[in-house]
């Protein structure tokens, strides 16, 4: 397995570099994947640190790391961001093949399936106000078979838990509010306690803002007790 031991590893890091990562893997490897992602993000904290330390600004160290720490785990793993019921409903891993998109979106569809290839696509956004806080911009995972439940609920607070998130803000209306809500568990931007930095203060419409806590203490910490 390969481990990235300094800055330039990173810094010089290429696709054929990153072929002993495979990311075809069957079901029963994807442990083995989410281990060695352990292991990125830890390699990369310990440099982060170091940078610091010598007096680097974050400008610079995500320059050195090539990008933000969400935009580097969804280029180095990007299969990692699968639920298992999105691969289990593409008939396995083998058969999803993923890319980017020029405005940003990362997309997973199946192979060879031009009547619905689309299993799987988001963006994010990350902003400087709220450094702990990633943003949603955008969702869609193929109907009917669970994978925005587990994707919200399982795989992306397992990765930004490990990236050092604490919170998962998004936008959204009035069909999709009881979802995230009361399936998802998110609060309302509007009960949040005065001076928190979860979400931006310049947004608006509070009430159509959610947040989603990946630790119970926060959430003690930040909603109001009415």
């Amino acid at each position: 397995m390969k481990q990235f031991k300094k800055i330039e590893d990173f810094k010089n890091l290429k696709d054929d570099s990153i072929k002993n990562l495979s990311f075809e893997k069957e079901e029963n490897d994807l442990e083995k994947l989410k281990n060695s992602f352990e292991e990125w993000a830890k390699e990369r904290e310990e440099n982060e640190s170091d940078l610091r330390n010598r007096g680097h600004n974050q400008d610079k160290i995500d320059d050195l790391f090539g990008g933000s720490k969400i935009e580097k785990a969804i280029e180095e793993f990007p299969k990692l961001f699968l639920p298992k019921n999105a691969i289990e409903s593409a008939g396995g891993i083998n058969n999803i093949k993923s890319y980017e998109s020029k405005k940003g979106y990362t997309v997973f569809e199946e192979k060879d399936d031009l009547s619905n290839p689309i299993v799987l696509l988001f963006r994010f956004e990350q902003k400087e106000e709220t450094p702990n806080s990633l943003y949603v911009a955008s969702f869609n995972g193929r109907p009917g078979e669970g994978i925005a439940s587990e994707f919200f609920k399982e795989t992306l607070p397992y990765i930004l838990k490990k990236l050092g998130f604490k919170y998962i803000i998004g936008y959204n209306d009035n069909e999709n509010l009881p979802f995230f809500t009361e399936k998802i568990g998110r609060i309302k931007a509007s009960d949040l306690k005065e001076g928190q930095n979860i979400v931006p203060a310049h947004a608006k419409n509070l009430d159509f803002v959610t947040v989603q806590f990946l630790y119970e203490e926060d959430k003690k910490e930040w909603t109001k007790n009415d």
